[in-house]
């Protein structure tokens, strides 16, 4: 932008003045207002009949609170002349070939391929994509497909640290929790198998003496092994066989080479961040009169952490415990691949992420929950010399580090169930 807007209003308004193109992709950092950005265009353009794409259904519930909010602070009631119909994306394919004044694609990087060419059938005589985390390639398939190009699009972007430094969004306190793989402990355990499974027998052997077996399968035939070793070991074992199976795939280019490398790296990631329970128990107890959403790497340990605060895919009372957080009735939820997206978390103070991702994209989803507040906190755990690590360092590219500290020796506070520190 050629300007310094100070406030979510301004931004608004300049998005309104801007919104005679026929497509307009806004990609705003959460926190800015981008549903009401869409709502004042609708109010300027006045158009009688709205679809709005959703990417999961909680966010109907969303954006139905926003256009009641949006009634309640500018008295526009907006359905009163307006038809608004508010759909998932995994419904379009009953919306093929119909025709609309304005289509709304909220988080519109879920835009899959099939879901593309389903939007080549839908026409609108204007578009809105909505996103705080867009790559290039996701506006250009939304302009092949809609056939609106560079001349009739207007793009906004600001970044989480542009808003930050305007002042619309407060200063967050980051705080970096870095931890070393234990080198000395013998406390995980790696299984593999080979032979005829009918027929294995179960040896248990040392990370080291492995390869006696490994490399004499002939002489040891239908083996199960188990191997202890230490957490560096077993993160090793990994880092080894994820550089073995992607030469395995740069050589041959066969699908199977890849699932296998992708599988590794899901594991090395999922181990990762099930063995940082200990520190974040430790972390939560601190936090414990705070109002915290804790981002978990598992499924278990997100049960484990939360037991009936714990939002999965596998939880059927997901809604209910949302509404019980958004509601005060709790304070501390934790989740697994949800709420990273298009909710607004009421009154949260802290946001606690245990496990990075490679992608830009889910860190910031992840942080927008969390940069409501009025004194935002956030907590990052990391392992030294793994992924975590590399990982960390792209996406603090694009935070102030001002706003940065790290929290040294964390582990030495921690005291797990053998009074070890």
């Amino acid at each position: 932008m050629n300007m310094f807007p100070k406030t979510k209003d301004s931004i608004q308004k300049i998005v309104v003045d801007n919104s005679d193109k026929k497509l307009i992709i806004l990609e705003h950092c959460t926190g800015l207002g981008k549903s009401f950005s869409a709502l004042k265009i609708l109010h300027k353009h006045a158009p009688k009949k709205v679809l709005l794409l959703v990417a999961e259904n909680h966010h109907k519930e969303n954006w139905a609170s926003e256009i009641d909010k949006f009634y309640s602070m500018y008295n526009i009631n907006l359905l009163s002349n307006i038809e608004i119909v508010i759909e998932c994306y995994a419904s379009m394919k009953n919306y093929t070939d119909t025709t609309w004044d304005i289509l709304i694609m909220d988080e519109a990087h879920h835009l899959s391929e099939l879901r593309l060419d389903f939007l080549r059938t839908i026409k609108a005589d204007k578009y809105i994509a909505l996103s705080a985390t867009f790559e290039y390639r996701d506006i250009l398939n939304i302009q092949n497909i809609t056939g609106v190009y560079w001349e009739n699009t207007y793009k906004s972007t600001i970044t989480l640290k542009e808003a930050i430094s305007w002042g619309v969004i407060p200063e967050p306190d980051i705080y970096l929790i870095p931890l070393e793989l234990d080198k000395h402990r013998v406390t995980e355990t790696i299984v593999e198998e080979w032979g005829n499974k009918k027929l294995l027998r179960e040896v248990t052997t040392t990370y080291d003496r492995m390869w006696d077996y490994k490399r004499n399968k002939k002489m040891f035939p239908n083996i199960r092994l188990i191997i202890k070793c230490t957490q560096e070991q077993k993160h090793q074992y990994y880092v080894n066989n994820i550089e073995y199976w992607k030469n395995k795939f740069m050589s041959t280019y066969q699908p199977w080479a890849k699932n296998k490398l992708l599988q590794l790296g899901v594991q090395r990631k999922r181990f990762l961040g099930e063995i940082k329970t200990k520190y974040v128990k430790s972390l939560l107890n601190y936090l414990k009169d705070k109002r915290y959403i804790c981002y978990c790497a598992s499924i278990e340990q997100a049960n484990m952490l939360g037991g009936g605060k714990a939002i999965h895919s596998k939880n059927k009372d997901n809604a209910s415990i949302f509404k019980d957080f958004q509601e005060g009735k709790i304070d501390h939820i934790f989740a697994v691949g949800m709420l990273t997206e298009g909710q607004n978390l009421k009154d949260i103070e802290v946001g606690i992420i245990v496990q990075l991702d490679g992608k830009e994209r889910p860190f910031v989803q992840k942080s927008g929950r969390i940069l409501r507040s009025e004194s935002p906190q956030q907590y990052i755990f990391y392992y030294k010399g793994t992924r975590d690590e590399e990982y960390l360092h792209n996406i603090l590219e694009g935070i102030d580090s001002n706003y940065v500290s790290t929290i040294e020796n964390f582990r030495y506070f921690v005291l797990d169930e053998n009074n070890d520190r």
